[in-house]
């Protein structure tokens, strides 16, 4: 019996692999979904969007709380764990949050790859002292491009999009 159960929990712990954020506009309109992965050191993030501004640029970056309320205020700074404070890239040296920027094809549809070094889905340190996870935190698309310099928010305009972040079902 405690065999069967056991079973049981491991098939249904296994259905959740990486975590996802359903991506809506102002309007709650579902623009599409952002999925992370942990890759070796880092993390995979690939999206699919449609309905943002043709042939554009923009920003996007994980917030620190997982709220898309008060035209996405409520999400608010970038997630920032070590308290790093240092915009800019992909580079392991900037803040966790910082994810780049999107391309927006003719159509308004961005489809991207991006690996972030230095973060994961969930860290565990033996301490405590380090640990976190992005899962429950918010990705905000924002208005412009990230000048990748500016700080502390890249100059990247106004917040667009919102999706919380959770476990996805595989």
């Amino acid at each position: 019996m405690k065999a069967i159960v056991l079973g049981l929990f491991l098939v249904a712990s296994s259905s959740f692999a990486a975590s996802h954020a359903v991506i809506k506009n102002r309007d709650g309109k579902v623009l599409g979904e952002i999925n992370f992965m942990d890759k070796d050191k880092g993390l995979m993030v690939k999206g699919k969007l449609k309905g943002l501004d043709k042939s554009s640029t923009h920003a996007f970056h994980i917030h620190e709380n997982g709220k898309c309320e008060d035209n996405f205020k409520s999400a608010g700074s970038h997630f920032d764990p070590y308290h790093i404070k240092k915009h800019g890239s992909l580079m392991e040296t900037s803040h966790a949050g910082d994810l780049g920027n999107i391309k927006v094809n003719k159509d308004g549809a961005s489809v991207f790859e991006k690996y972030k070094r230095g973060i994961k889905e969930t860290e565990k340190s033996a301490d405590k002292k380090k640990a976190y996870t992005i899962i429950g935190k918010s990705v905000i698309i924002h208005a412009k491009a990230d000048d990748l310099k500016s700080q502390p928010s890249g100059a990247a305009g106004e917040r667009i999009a919102c999706g919380i972040i959770s476990y996805k079902k595989s």
